[in-house]
């Protein structure tokens, strides 16, 4: 019978790791180490920098739109009511954005 290779130790947060022992009895499991996340360690301010950033992009999303309607605003200028007039009904809004974004997409 051919002796059992060392297994690789994965860990999860919060959960201990183990190995393979030739010296548990069996072939057993010995535990070699613990990974616990703590509130100050450095999954915790990962945590903290990513939510940071979701915050940023979406602020930076809504700055983006903003300036879009200011620039369409400028460019189009009084005409603007004139041009969505027809999109007062909301099917005939849908129906005309649904067609206006396959001809853009294709």
């Amino acid at each position: 019978m051919l002796p059992l290779a060392p297994s690789p130790a994965i860990a999860f947060p919060g959960q201990a790791t183990g190995c393979r022992s030739m010296n548990a009895p069996h072939g057993g499991t010995t535990l070699s180490s613990t990974t616990i996340d703590e509130p100050g360690s450095q999954a915790a301010k990962s945590s903290w920098i990513q939510w940071f950033l979701v915050l940023g992009l979406v602020y930076l999303l809504v700055v983006a739109v903003d300036m879009i309607g200011t620039g369409f605003k400028a460019a189009a200028g009084d005409q603007a009511k004139e041009l969505f007039a027809f999109a007062s009904n909301p099917v005939t809004g849908v129906i005309v954005g649904t067609v206006a974004t396959a001809l853009i997409q294709s």
